[in-house]
Parts: C-alpha cells; sequence; structure tokens
C-alpha cells in the first residue's frame, strides 16, 4: 500500500512479519510503500560496546 495524502496526520500500526509498528504519517511519507517504515531487522547485538569518542568538550569560562 502507498501512503496518500488523506493519511497524513493519522496513526496506523505495521505489521512487520514478528509484530507490529506504531507510526504517525507526516507530509514526507506522502508517496512510500508502509513497508519502508517497518523495519525487520533489529540492532546488532555483537556483545561489543560502542567506541567512544575521543574528542573532548570543554565548556568555555
Amino acid at each position: 500500500s502507498y501512503i496518500l495524502p488523506q493519511f497524513v496526520g493519522c496513526y496506523a500500526q505495521i505489521y512487520n512479519g514478528k509484530e507490529s509498528v506504531g507510526l504517525k504519517i507526516s507530509e514526507e511519507m506522502i508517496g512510500y510503500k508502509f513497508r519502508k517504515f517497518a523495519s525487520m531487522q533489529k540492532p546488532s547485538s555483537s556483545g561489543k560496546k560502542a567506541l567512544t569518542s575521543k574528542t573532548k568538550i570543554r565548556q568555555k569560562k
């Protein structure tokens, strides 16, 4: 299904094959398919922590 202009401001529940994903439709989504906004992949969980940045931010005195 494509997102039509009549859907702007509405909420939708999109089933991605495993669970439902809530979505509020905005004007930027018009013309796209609903499936684009219901990701089927989970973030990777390799067990490693994300590397911290070596950049330090200091406030000016």
